[in-house]
C-alpha cells in the first residue's frame, strides 16, 4: 500500500439565523491540512502506469438532521490553479456526495476519485 499526500481545500457553510461566524471579527480560524491517505497501486504498466485513488470524506458525529456535505462541482478538470509535481500529473478529479444509509441514522458522505499517470522521464 502506498499513500498520496496532497493539499486539501475545504469550504464549510451552515445556515443558522442564532449563529453567525465571521472569521475576520474573531479568531480568523482558517486551517490548512495536508492530508496523507492510503492508495493502492498497480505497477504492471510501469512507466507507463495509471493510478486511481478514491478518498471519502464524512462525519461520524452528525447525522443528516444536522450535516449535508456537497460539492459545487462533479468533475475538475486540471488547469491553471492545479499545482502538480515533477513525478506525477493529475488526469482528473470526480466528487460525488452520496447518502450512507447502512447505520440507523443516514449519513452523507463525499467521495473523491482522483486518476494520475506517470509524468515521461
Amino acid at each position: 500500500m502506498q499513500t498520496i499526500r496532497f493539499a486539501m481545500d475545504v469550504t464549510m457553510q451552515w445556515v443558522d439565523p442564532l449563529l453567525v461566524w465571521t472569521p475576520t471579527a474573531g479568531s480568523g480560524l482558517t486551517i490548512l491540512k495536508i492530508i496523507t491517505h492510503p492508495c493502492r497501486i498497480d505497477i504492471a504498466h510501469f512507466p507507463y502506469d495509471i493510478q486511481t485513488c478514491e478518498l471519502s470524506i464524512g462525519s461520524w458525529s452528525f447525522s443528516t438532521d444536522s450535516m449535508q456535505l456537497f460539492t459545487p462541482f462533479d468533475s475538475y478538470q486540471p488547469s491553471d490553479d492545479f499545482t502538480g509535481n515533477s513525478e506525477w500529473e493529475l488526469l482528473s478529479f470526480t466528487s460525488t456526495a452520496e447518502l450512507d444509509t447502512s447505520y440507523e441514522e443516514a449519513d452523507f458522505g463525499m467521495v473523491s476519485v482522483m486518476s494520475f499517470a506517470k509524468e515521461p522521464f
